[in-house]
């Protein structure tokens, strides 16, 4: 089991930058926060991409299909050094985002390994925001900020 870095992002500071959060964006929001702001995960990275499909394991449907596929929801890159997130709407979903980071990030390096790319190293992170305590985001999502 490696190491996984869990991030929490600020309430307030996703609802100030945005200046007001659709209800149908769901983690979409997270992810487009954390773009602007990877410094939040690493110092001087770039955007690999984003919903980035990973053939999971070697089987295959009869056509050549990968037989599972798994979805990171984004990577980063410094150099080798690939960060494989893993974003929730909120950080009480911690336990169960851990687990999918780290199962994508396994999957992203074993794919990177099966295509010669041996001399890379691959970190799972979780990202989720911290709502404040009593929070009714629900009720807030979808008004504009004055």
């Amino acid at each position: 089991m490696r190491d996984i870095l869990v991030r929490e992002l600020i309430w307030d500071d996703v609802f100030a930058e945005f200046g007001w959060i659709p209800v149908t964006q769901g983690e979409g929001y997270t992810m487009t926060y954390l773009a602007n702001h990877s410094e939040i995960i690493d110092n001087g990275l770039r955007l690999v991409g984003i919903e980035v499909a990973i053939p999971a394991g070697r089987e295959t449907l009869p056509n050549g299909t990968p037989k599972k596929i798994l979805f990171a929801d984004m990577i980063f890159a410094r150099g080798n050094h690939f960060f494989v997130i893993e974003t929730e709407d909120s950080i009480s979903k911690k336990s169960v985002g851990k687990r999918e980071a780290e199962e994508r990030a396994e999957a992203f390096e074993e794919l990177m390994n099966r295509n010669g790319n041996h001399n890379i190293d691959v970190t799972p992170v979780f990202v989720g925001i911290k709502y404040p305590k009593n929070s009714r985001h629900g009720y807030l999502v979808g008004i504009p900020v004055k």
